[in-house]
């Protein structure tokens, strides 16, 4: 498999804050916990050990109008997957990784769904990896195919289409009456 290039958490909450901040959404610096939304975390794992509930902490929210949003990055996702995997007592253990960040950003907003016990407007936007680097050939050092040229467009894109994604839910936002 040729490496993706991902985003980081703080380029890609650059770009949602810009996007959300242009239509009057003025998302917060820190993360959001989402009443209600919880993990158990290692109970299939570790039998003995009485189960803890964590709670689900958003990347941003504008407490105001109740808009909370977050970033799944490849991270986050790996977290959320074996997570996943926990609850349903179903792992996969490999050192193979694959990366379905859509369909990751989709459980957590089922999540949410399922136990906010607070009305919130959820957003969840996932990093697009628009590109990935192919060690089968060269990469020269310099000129358009160089390495750091290479990150920089890839990093565009997905920068691109993650802005696609906010302005999307920025109509779907309209749409309910939130902004």
């Amino acid at each position: 498999m040729s490496p993706p290039i991902f985003l980081s958490e703080e380029e890609a909450l650059q770009v949602i804050r810009q996007e959300m901040a242009s239509k009057g959404v003025k998302l917060g610096t820190n993360e959001t916990t989402v009443a209600g939304v919880h993990y158990e975390g290692w109970k299939e794992v570790n039998p003995g050990v009485p189960k803890t509930q964590y709670p689900f902490k958003a990347s941003s929210a504008d407490p105001g109008r109740k808009v909370v949003v977050d970033f799944i990055s490849e991270g986050k996702a790996r977290n959320w997957d074996f997570e996943l995997q926990i609850e349903t007592g179903k792992m996969t253990l490999s050192t193979a990784q694959s990366y379905d960040l859509p369909k990751t950003a989709a459980d957590i907003a089922n999540r949410v769904k399922r136990q906010a016990t607070e009305k919130v407007y959820f957003g969840t936007f996932y990093d697009p990896i628009a590109g990935t680097l192919s060690f089968a050939e060269e990469i020269p050092q310099e000129g358009p195919k160089s390495l750091p040229e290479l990150i920089k467009t890839s990093k565009a894109e997905s920068r691109r289409l993650l802005r696609l994604q906010v302005q999307d839910f920025l109509k779907w936002l309209q749409a309910q009456g939130a902004i």
